[in-house]
């Protein structure tokens, strides 16, 4: 069968026979592989979402368990810790709500969609059958009377071969019409869906974070860009001189020479400098997303590619990704 429909396809290309052409399901072949393309953006756009919020908690999370380990069990970071915990939980409800309400359903619209692109293919191959049917047909109708053997079977293969066409065309029609309705009638709900699971996302969110005033209002306020007070190297014991004055200070003003060593100043060197082969100490870092470059300088990628990592800086960092160096934001990588 496959290299009959072969030769018929061949005889079509070269204009030996003649193509039975349905111009009302081409067009509905074109609407629904569009559909189809269409859909499976959506569908890998709203797949990242069970995920982009938790992302940023996680990191946050991991912040303040780094401080409780710091500072030990009851310090402020495992209050903070807490609550980024409760606001993860409700991020894993989130995700499971938009995969059940608004994944889901985009994937059931892509499978029957996808079910009806392999039923126009069976149909094409029913086309074929029925054309080199037909051309059986015409050929033997085309001789003289006397010559037409086979004309009552060639025409019964022809009319099976139009019937096994036609029924599956007109389910195909049928069929292909409504899931293309159905995509326009569903996908409005599906962002409904999104919409609403994320309002009440959001809303939980606020409910916890209205503990969060409290433990800031209980942590004492300081000024993180004063000094640490240790003493300056110029006034350190690590200097010889300030320990014999110390000592001499604790003694009364005595030092015994026989216990001290004194020594001839020594003439300044001149400093020699020195330079050391730098080593690659740069990390590297996996993207978690897409991002595309807004401003000159940024640095834009695709999930899954490495990035070298040339500077830590706040919420945006700078790195290097074949060739081209630039910043991107931090909460897009891991």
């Amino acid at each position: 069968m496959f290299f009959k429909r072969s030769f018929q396809g061949v005889k079509e290309i070269v204009g030996v026979s003649k193509k039975t052409e349905d111009n009302e399901v081409n067009q509905l072949k074109i609407e629904l592989q569009n559909t189809i393309k269409k859909l499976k953006k959506a569908s890998s756009s709203y797949s990242k979402l069970p995920d982009a919020g938790r992302s940023s908690t996680v990191c946050h999370m991991q912040a303040m368990k780094d401080g409780k380990d710091l500072l030990g069990e009851g310090c402020c970071c495992q209050e903070c810790y807490s609550i980024f915990e409760e606001i993860d939980m409700k991020g894993h409800l989130y995700g499971m709500k938009i995969k059940e309400e608004v994944i889901e359903p985009i994937q059931r619209l892509v499978e029957a969609c996808t079910i009806m692109e392999k039923r126009t293919k069976t149909l094409g191959q029913r086309r074929l059958d029925m054309d080199a049917a037909h051309d059986k047909y015409e050929s033997i109708a085309k001789k003289a009377p006397e010559k037409q053997n086979g004309l009552a079977e060639a025409e019964t293969r022809y009319n099976e071969a139009k019937d096994n066409y036609d029924y599956l065309r007109n389910e195909i029609v049928t069929d292909i019409n409504k899931c293309i309705e159905q995509v326009k009638i569903q996908f409005p709900q599906i962002c409904v869906n999104c919409m609403k699971s994320y309002t009440d996302y959001i809303n939980e969110l606020n409910e916890i974070w209205t503990k969060v005033p409290n433990i800031i209002s209980s942590i004492p306020e300081v000024d993180l860009k004063q000094e640490i007070p240790i003493t300056p190297n110029e006034q350190s014991m690590i200097v010889l001189e300030n320990v014999r004055a110390k000592k001499n200070n604790d003694l009364g003003g005595f030092v015994n020479d026989d216990f001290t060593t004194q020594t001839k100043p020594t003439e300044p060197t001149t400093p020699v400098m020195t330079t050391t082969q730098p080593t690659n100490q740069f990390s590297t870092v996996t993207a978690l997303y897409d991002y595309t470059a807004v401003d000159a300088g940024e640095l834009s990628f695709k999930e899954g590619d490495v990035i070298t990592v040339l500077e830590k800086s706040g919420d945006w960092w700078s790195g290097e990704l074949n060739g081209v160096k630039g910043i991107f934001p931090s909460n897009y990588v891991n």
